[in-house]
C-alpha cells in the first residue's frame, strides 16, 4: 500500500461516539456555508431579473438525493433534516400560488 491506510480509514462512527460522549450539544448544531457563492445576486438575483418569485433555499443534504434516487419521501424518511422546513416552505408557497380545484364545480366538458 501507500502507507496512508490509517489516514484514509473512515473514522466517522468513532468521532460521532466521542462527540456524543464529550460534547453532545454540538450534535444539535447546524453550520451553514455558502458552497456555491452567488454571482450576479445568486438565485434571488436571478428571480428578480426574470420577474419570478424567489421561493427560498434548500440546505444540502445527501439524504435528499438518496431519497429521490430510491423513490422515498424525503420529508417522511428524514423529518429531522434541516432541509425539511425549507422544502415544506417552498411547497406551501407553490401550492398557495396555484389554482386549486376545490371539487365544488361541475367538471362538464363541452363538445
Amino acid at each position: 500500500g501507500n502507507g496512508n491506510s490509517q489516514r484514509d480509514a473512515d473514522c466517522t462512527s468513532e468521532v460521532m461516539a466521542l462527540l456524543e460522549q464529550k460534547c453532545p450539544e454540538v450534535l444539535n448544531m447546524m453550520v451553514t456555508a455558502n458552497v456555491f457563492p452567488p454571482s450576479g445576486g445568486g438565485p434571488r438575483g436571478m428571480a428578480t431579473r426574470y420577474n419570478v418569485p424567489f421561493l427560498g433555499t434548500i440546505p444540502l443534504d445527501p439524504n435528499l438525493l438518496k431519497s429521490c434516487e430510491d423513490g422515498v419521501c424525503f420529508v417522511q424518511a428524514f423529518p429531522q433534516s434541516p432541509a425539511v422546513a425549507s422544502l415544506n416552505s417552498i411547497t406551501d408557497q407553490v401550492v398557495k400560488a396555484l389554482p386549486v380545484d376545490d371539487g365544488n364545480e361541475d367538471m362538464k366538458m363541452e363538445h
